[in-house]
């Protein structure tokens, strides 16, 4: 019995810190959301799940401009984070780059009318927002240094505990600035005493090594609204909304696959064995383990949305409304982010910047010249995932990287090819 209780702690001492516990960290924060939205509709009504939504989705906005630039410049950077006065220095940029963003929400809301209570909502879940880009890198930073453990329970008791009471009692706008005030918490304890002008300048050092992954990552959005605008005439409203919503296994399959590689990356930045191509070969190679089983979870959810399951309400109830290419298109992001973002080094690879571009056109004269062929074949959210594996076509300029990434794209073209036959 002891050394059945010995192994079971073991195994969870290595789930907590490993891999799965900073994808488990990252996901908390997701998870919580979407509760606190049904507690607001059962106690409220939809009126408080559109106040929380309004509040989030405003935020959302201004930091989804370089909140998968921050996440990748500073995983390039995981040394920063070796010793407290690079942590601190790094938190206080961070800090500075939230302020900005923060006030930026406030201006925007109050200027499209809303009152300044909702706007300072707003503002307060856009700073924890900014902060939260770099979780991704903290969170194993934290493992490393035995802390992880704690400062999830604070998470997990601000954003799920405080959260949820504020969401029983019917306010919408506390209940997610509380959701935003948990994610913050690794950032926020790493805070120390830093000149502001060393802060102001690893700022915007940031920004602008965040400018080109962001990029790189709108160019793949970009032709979200033109296909949306396309398909709901074509394919019908029902049928869209089906593949909208199927289409959120998404987030869950990227967060793991970008968590495996960023703890890959930061783990041997801290390590400091060996030169930093050597450490980023081994790191991608550590990260290229982890894709079946991020894979796997895919295809599991999918089999539920094609296939109906005894006892197991609403599942299959997809199969008519999804196209044929819809699980490559879903596990696409999970494979070509983590290689754009944390591996290719985005800021210095412009041909990268500019295949992103050039690829992204090229879907949207495709909507623009085939539109019923195209979202017949791959739905609305098909064409994001068709700019996403084009443009592993550019890595060609880093070296170490070119191998893998062509099988890559070799792969997810051959899985689409397959579909096609099918």
């Amino acid at each position: 019995m002891r050394e059945v209780a010995r192994s079971l702690k073991k195994l969870l001492h290595r789930i907590a810190y490993g891999g799965l516990g900073v994808v488990g960290a990252l996901l908390l924060s997701r998870a919580a959301s979407l509760t606190t939205q049904w507690i607001l509709s059962a106690v409220v009504g939809p009126t408080a799940v559109t106040a929380y939504v309004l509040t989030t989705t405003h935020a959302s906005t201004v930091v989804a401009l370089v909140a998968v630039g921050l996440a990748a410049s500073l995983a390039s950077r995981a040394r920063l984070f070796d010793r407290p006065r690079g942590r601190a220095a790094v938190a206080s940029a961070l800090s500075v780059l939230g302020v900005a963003a923060g006030a930026l929400t406030a201006a925007l809301d109050l200027a499209s009318g809303l009152g300044p209570v909702a706007a300072l909502s707003a503002a307060a879940f856009a700073f924890a927002s900014l902060l939260a880009c770099a979780n991704p890198v903290v969170w194993p930073i934290w493992q490393i240094r035995g802390r992880f453990l704690l400062l999830l329970s604070i998470t997990a008791a601000i954003s799920v505990g405080l959260c949820f009471g504020a969401a029983l009692l019917g306010m919408p706008r506390l209940s997610a600035v509380l959701v935003g005030a948990g994610v913050a918490v690794p950032v926020l304890a790493m805070i120390g005493r830093v000149q502001i002008r060393r802060a102001i300048r690893l700022a915007f050092l940031l920004v602008r090594h965040a400018v080109w992954p962001s990029l790189v990552n709108l160019s793949t959005v970009a032709v979200y609204p033109l296909a949306l605008h396309k398909a709901i005439p074509l394919l019908g409203e029902s049928r869209v909304g089906t593949q909208v919503l199927c289409w959120s296994i998404m987030p869950l399959l990227t967060t793991s696959s970008q968590s495996f590689a960023s703890r890959a990356i930061t783990s041997g930045a801290l390590s400091g064995v060996g030169s930093e191509a050597e450490r980023r070969a081994k790191a991608l190679s550590a990260w290229v383990r982890t894709v079946p089983f991020t894979l796997g979870i895919g295809v599991a959810i999918y089999l539920l949305f094609v296939i109906h399951v005894p006892f197991l309400p609403f599942t299959g109830s997809a199969r008519d409304d999804l196209p044929s290419t819809f699980l490559v298109s879903v596990v696409v992001p999970a494979i070509s982010d983590p290689l754009c973002f944390y591996f290719a080094k985005s800021y210095r690879s412009r041909s990268l910047v500019l295949g992103s571009v050039l690829s992204s056109a090229a879907v949207a004269a495709a909507l623009l010249l085939w539109p019923a062929g195209v979202l017949d074949r791959f739905g609305v959210l098909g064409p994001s995932a068709i700019v996403a594996v084009l443009r592993l076509a550019f890595l060609f300029d880093v070296p170490g990287l070119r191998r893998v990434a062509y099988a890559a794209l070799g792969l997810l073209l051959l899985g689409y090819a397959a579909t096609f036959l099918l």
